[in-house]
């Protein structure tokens, strides 16, 4: 049994390795072969305990979009299986996940390849996860995942600048440079790239983990905290995204309300968002067109079709009612789009789960997604531990969910979190 204290150096190294060559490759254009980082991940996931590996796969979670990940999913879950063993019900959902798709292939008659094995891999590691979480650092794990959203933030908001126009500025005030989407177009090699909701979606998330972190650290940690939380706010203000800045302000309104527990972590609460004010008035004085760029995208044609989403969800509503193969075992979720003869994928996440799954699939999903929040002992989580999953389940309805794949990823750490609240009520988190 490897020792705990050779586990934690070997995830630190592997997590400075990573952000290393990371931000270097994609900011300094220092091109390494992708089987070197596939190495260095195969460190982690193999010379680390089952706590530690769920840390660091934590972290792997919010960079996959930039890393080999099936080969590091195929690594992770064969790692798991052979040395931690699963559970029953854990090999059900694989059992489901694969027998699903593998209809839909062949009803569909759709090639199995690269992509719906990744897929697959995908949604195995994500029950994977959900369902073997006994005696893990929850706490550990979401702010590992914090810390490689920080990594990914910075290296698109960087990449972005590098790449932008002379012109962005005027550009952005009219709504049509948004970080993320211009970040590295036209680059076809892996890169740390999302588009500007994904980007969105990510930094809402982990902005949240950040309002969990900043109530629970100390002193120099608790000021770094909040440093990292602020530009993880900055990144999600530069995609102009309308889902994050109405979710974000609803969120932070159910943080206050987490906070009033007595006068001390009022006046805390209430002082940070005066900071915060106080430093986004500047940034608005320093560039006013952040704010012209909201207001355009506020005011825009797409508005009141929810950028095109509302018609979408009608016509796989529509194909699902028409259609009863579908509408009883799904598309699958690899490709769904074709065999439902668009080019437009479902911007629901609820949606895509029913289409990609039908109604049974769907209810199996949903039971396996949802089981791990089930309370066992009566024991709540406060409040301020459920404003990341609400974040998360809010947002995907707005974007999608299981496809891509590193869309279910910050669900994981969701649960993690609502996990760690109830821990810390019971007094048995595990620091």
């Amino acid at each position: 049994m490897i020792k705990v204290s050779l586990s934690k150096a070997v995830m630190i190294a592997v997590v400075c390795l990573l952000s290393i060559t990371l931000i270097a490759r994609d900011i300094f254009s220092f091109s390494l072969n992708k089987f070197i980082y596939l190495g260095i991940c195969a460190i982690g996931i193999m010379l680390t305990d089952k706590n530690t590996f769920a840390q660091l796969m934590s972290f792997f979670f919010s960079l996959m979009c930039g890393l080999p990940g099936t080969y590091v999913l195929l690594l992770a879950i064969g790692r798991f299986v052979f040395f931690e063993g699963i559970n029953k019900k854990t090999m059900l959902y694989f059992l489901f996940v694969i027998l699903f798709e593998m209809v839909a292939s062949v009803w569909y008659s759709v090639s199995l390849d690269s992509n719906m094995i990744h897929q697959m891999l995908a949604l195995c590691t994500l029950f994977m996860m959900l369902h073997n979480h006994d005696g893990l650092n929850y706490y550990q794990c979401f702010k590992m995942y914090w810390f490689g959203t920080i990594i990914v933030a910075f290296v698109i908001v960087c990449s972005t600048l590098i790449n932008a126009p002379s012109d962005w500025l005027s550009l952005f005030a009219k709504g049509w440079f948004r970080f993320g989407n211009d970040a590295l177009e036209g680059i076809q090699t892996m890169t740390l790239r999302l588009n500007a909701n994904t980007l969105a979606y990510y930094s809402l998330v982990s902005t949240m983990f950040g309002l969990i972190m900043i109530d629970r650290e100390k002193g120099i940690m608790k000021i770094l905290v909040f440093l990292g939380t602020a530009f993880l706010m900055l990144s999600g203000i530069l995609t102009v995204s309308r889902s994050w800045i109405l979710i974000t302000g609803g969120c932070l309104g159910l943080y206050l309300l987490s906070q009033m527990k007595d006068i001390r972590y009022i006046f805390a609460s209430v002082l940070m968002v005066i900071v915060l004010l106080y430093a986004g008035s500047k940034l608005l004085e320093l560039a006013p067109e952040l704010l012209s760029g909201f207001r355009s995208r506020m005011t825009d044609d797409t508005v009141s079709s929810g950028g095109g989403r509302f018609e979408h969800a009608v016509y796989y509503l529509k194909a699902m009612s028409e259609n009863a193969r579908v509408a009883f075992i799904g598309a699958g979720t690899t490709y769904y789009m074709s065999v439902l003869g668009t080019i437009y994928a479902s911007h629901t996440g609820t949606i895509q789960v029913l289409v990609s799954y039908g109604i049974i699939g769907s209810a199996i999903f949903f039971c396996g997604i949802l089981s791990p929040l089930r309370k066992k002992d009566g024991c709540k989580a406060p409040l301020l531990y459920w404003l990341p999953f609400i974040a998360c389940v809010l947002f995907v309805q707005t974007i999608q969910f299981i496809n891509p794949a590193y869309l279910i990823y910050p669900y994981i750490l969701t649960v993690y979190a609502v996990l760690e609240g109830r821990c810390s009520v019971r007094g048995n988190a595990i620091r």
